[in-house]
């Protein structure tokens, strides 16, 4: 290889294959399961059930989530598993949202329904077809 300066096999899948590198590899593997089996769903969820939708307690719950898991993970692997974890909360929160404006639309148009319709025209009576000429 050495009129082409190019490396040996050896050489190059060493400077590939850094600690850093199959960490990360990992971390996206346990974050691609943990997503498969919807526990970010279920932590987002119990987060949720804890704080309710006060911003700041959110706040709170995810960084006590981050702390947690960056005891055993990197920083960087943590930011990768804490992201579907914000991304089902925020789509919880929108789903609620949704379905208090449906409920508070319905309410609305139930209320007109029940309204009596007014008719000022009762008291004459109009024939359908006129067979004047």
């Amino acid at each position: 290889f050495l009129p082409f300066f190019l490396l040996s096999h050896k050489r190059v899948a060493a400077e590939y294959f850094k600690n850093t590198t199959l960490l990360l590899m990992g971390v996206i593997c346990v974050a691609a399961s943990v997503e498969k089996w919807n526990l970010h769903k279920r932590i987002a969820l119990r987060m949720v059930m804890m704080a309710g939708a006060k911003p700041g307690m959110l706040l709170l719950c995810f960084m006590c989530c981050t702390t947690v898991l960056s005891m055993w993970l990197s920083n960087t692997s943590t930011t990768a598993m804490v992201m579907p974890i914000v991304e089902a909360v925020l789509q919880e929160l929108v789903n609620a949202e949704e379905e208090h404006e449906v409920i508070s639309t319905a309410g609305s148009t139930i209320t007109e329904e029940n309204k009596p319709i007014e008719r000022k025209d009762l008291g004459k009576k109009k024939p359908l077809f006129s067979f004047n000429s």
